[in-house]
């Protein structure tokens, strides 16, 4: 048991964020994320979507793991009105994987999570331990470069 581990196998409580850019496309995450989880040792995760305005979260199917986040919930001083999110939000996490968003607003509010680690993929924001840039517009392809990436860094 000499070897080392690397950070994807020593993940226990994760958190996903990713933009809704459609119904596919959301699909297409939650399949992949299924997929990778399946062959983990995450035990606890909890998955952020982030809305344009122009969506509502209330047409969009509900998950006790999956939380909706839009311009419309934030006040006048920038807090978080959903009480779940912020539940969600106070966890520690070992890993944040930031997936395809560069919205400031949003990332401001992660900045300040109990993370050991934060991986930006396809993000111009600049809040995160590591980042990388996948070629791939595809979700599966996305999340399986996050995590390629994260078992090649030794914990």
């Amino acid at each position: 048991m000499g070897d080392s581990t690397n950070i994807w196998m020593e993940t226990k409580r994760l958190l996903v964020v990713f933009p809704y850019q459609n119904e596919e496309h959301f699909r297409q995450y939650r399949l992949a994320l299924d997929t990778i989880l399946n062959d983990s040792n995450v035990v606890s995760v909890n998955i952020i979507v982030t809305l344009p305005k122009e969506i509502k979260k209330e047409n969009l199917q509900q998950h006790k793991l999956i939380h909706y986040v839009s311009p419309k919930d934030f006040s006048l001083f920038k807090k978080i009105k959903d009480e779940l999110l912020l539940t969600a939000m106070v966890q520690p996490y070992d890993i944040l994987i930031w997936l395809e968003s560069n919205d400031k607003k949003i990332a401001k509010l992660f900045s300040k999570l109990h993370v050991k680690r934060k991986i930006g993929v396809n993000t111009v924001l600049d809040i995160f331990s590591i980042r990388v840039v996948c070629q791939s517009e595809n979700p599966s392809e996305i999340l399986n470069f996050a995590k390629n990436a994260l078992e090649k860094i030794s914990g």
